[in-house]
């Protein structure tokens, strides 16, 4: 069975028994490990492609008005010429 390292961080009493430690201490960086393999590169491809779709569809126009619009104050959601309402939203959440 492994034991996992411990270190003791008590601070060190004075001799009037006061207890004071270094609240500047130097931070312990965390270094996250790198890794590569197909499912950080497959990640990475569809985040790119998930970017480019946010950014992108913005600009696509259909029937003569933006392809995705979400018009909040009016609440409304135009989404490749439909129009859905707030409480359509329920009907997708059922199935």
């Amino acid at each position: 069975m492994n034991q996992i390292p411990v270190k003791d961080v008590t601070p060190k009493s004075s001799k009037d028994n006061v207890q004071t430690f270094d609240m500047y201490a130097k931070r312990e960086h965390i270094y996250v490990k790198y890794y590569k393999g197909f499912f950080k590169n497959l990640r990475t491809f569809t985040g790119f492609v998930l970017l480019a779709l946010f950014f992108g569809v913005s600009w696509l126009q259909w029937d003569g008005r933006q392809a995705v619009l979400f018009d909040l104050p009016n609440r409304q959601f135009h989404v490749f010429g439909m129009t859905f309402w707030p409480q359509d939203f329920m009907l997708l959440s059922c199935y």
